[in-house]
């Protein structure tokens, strides 16, 4: 049976706060879409990085709610994440 987009979302937001907790925060859905075949979901996640303590200056002058994004690929079959891959910008 074919995974919902909701469970699939669900799933890549849970794989993502599995996989890196309190290191980011702010996981938000951005984007979605089924791959050309059919079988993965490329599902957009944006998150925010808290600055470090002992941050460089590249990341002390980083821009105040700056989100990055990761593309978890789910399988529409079982729901199960294949890959993280960054989104380019």
């Amino acid at each position: 049976m074919a995974v919902s987009v909701k469970e699939a979302v669900a799933k890549a937001l849970q794989y993502m706060h599995d996989l890196y907790g309190s290191n980011f925060s702010d996981f938000l859905l951005e984007e979605l879409e089924p791959t050309e075949d059919g079988k993965f979901w490329l599902i957009t996640i944006g998150f925010s990085r808290p600055v470090p303590s002992s941050s460089t200056l590249a990341e002390l002058i980083r821009p105040k709610g700056e989100r990055f994004y990761k593309i978890v690929k789910v399988d529409t079959t079982t729901g199960e994440p294949i890959s993280i891959k960054i989104r380019p910008i």
